[in-house]
């Protein structure tokens, strides 16, 4: 799995390794969109430029909801990265 639109409680389930996602254990994801009940996730070590450019993409759309910080799983670096204004061409390659 590159990435993944999951409703928020398969998100946390996944996550924790809880429920059907138990057999797989614990899945270090992250945030790349909130999308109200569901979450657009990656894995923890999707590359940081394309977080930045999937946030590039889409951080206008109608469909995307405002990242909060004290949410669970952890928001991707290059989603920070787009959010606090760095620009692509800073990030690591890769």
């Amino acid at each position: 799995m590159e990435v993944a639109v999951l409703s928020v409680a398969d998100t946390l389930a996944m996550a924790d390794g809880r429920g059907r996602f138990a057999p797989y254990g614990k899945i270090d994801l992250t945030r790349l969109l909130d999308l109200g009940d569901y979450v657009l996730v990656a894995e923890a070590d999707f590359p940081v430029r394309h977080g930045w450019m999937i946030m590039s993409a889409l951080h206008k759309s109608d469909l995307m909801k405002p990242l909060t910080a004290h949410q669970k799983p952890a928001i991707h670096a290059g989603v920070q990265a787009f959010l606090d204004g760095v620009r692509l061409e800073k990030l690591p390659p890769g």
